[in-house]
């Protein structure tokens, strides 16, 4: 097998971060979507929701789940409560991704390695084959 490539995946709202990175899974790459990992970190019933409801009790919906407009009132405008919650969310991508269990050994490998929400503007991480083991893309002058 050849060597395993590292990409990280930004953009701007709207830039077509969701196509490429739907293009680079059709060609066999593991992509590890940083969004998703922060969404499930705070899912209902995870020890994430439940060190944010002890920090901010009032961002709980009557039905368990996180009232994501109510916490973004406290954290947007204030830093500080904005670091606690990064590290709520981090912490939590991190145990999320070390129980991980992906589908190949260089995947799995690709996922110790990898470091949840290190940037917020990270949309995903892929591993593709090495460019020697790829398909050549075909020009086109369309």
């Amino acid at each position: 097998m050849g060597r395993i490539v590292r990409v990280g995946l930004t953009g701007g709202i709207g830039s077509g971060k969701s196509a490429v990175a739907d293009v680079w899974r059709k060609r066999g790459a593991t992509i590890i979507d940083a969004d998703v990992l922060a969404r499930e970190a705070v899912a209902p019933g995870s020890r994430g929701l439940r060190e944010v409801a002890l920090r901010w009790p009032a961002v709980i919906a009557a039905d368990g789940t996180l009232d994501r407009p109510a916490l973004a009132r406290i954290v947007f405008d204030n830093a500080a409560e904005r670091a606690v919650l990064n590290g709520i969310v981090h912490r939590a991508c991190a145990r999320s991704r070390k129980h991980a269990k992906p589908k190949s050994p260089t995947a799995r490998s690709w996922c110790k390695s990898f470091r949840c929400c290190s940037k917020a503007s990270t949309r995903a991480r892929a591993t593709l084959p090495s460019p020697s083991s790829r398909p050549t893309p075909h020009a086109s002058n369309a």
